[in-house]
């Protein structure tokens, strides 16, 4: 994922959705927390109306991303979902930050 991180302006933000506790616990590099709940014009301001925000949470099994895709875009900003949460990131190879499994973004090739 090519996608800049939330924690300032950018032209894509990549956001997990899941609980403060669990992104502590790892997350996708350079994102940063929002839980679906926080979800609003006054956390959005800092971002450009044009930022794409890319949601995410645990896996499949949640749905705290669909929740936060679907309030972002109410409030007018593009959106997208990254499929698979923080499970499906791991599935393909890619470590977290913080946590127990943080290492390099990418995992190395033999």
């Amino acid at each position: 994922m090519s996608t800049p991180p939330c924690s300032r302006p950018s032209p894509g933000s990549s956001c997990s959705t899941s609980s403060p506790e669990l992104f502590t616990g790892g997350h996708v590099p350079g994102a940063v927390n929002l839980p679906h709940g926080r979800v609003n014009e006054r956390n959005l301001d800092k971002y450009e109306p044009e930022s794409l925000f890319v949601v995410y949470c645990a896996g499949p099994h949640c749905n705290g991303a669909d929740k936060a895709a679907a309030r972002i875009a109410r409030l007018g900003r593009p959106v997208k979902k990254m499929v698979g949460g923080v499970e499906g990131w791991k599935d393909e190879g890619f470590r977290l930050a913080g946590g127990p499994e943080a290492g390099p973004a990418r995992r190395s090739q033999p």
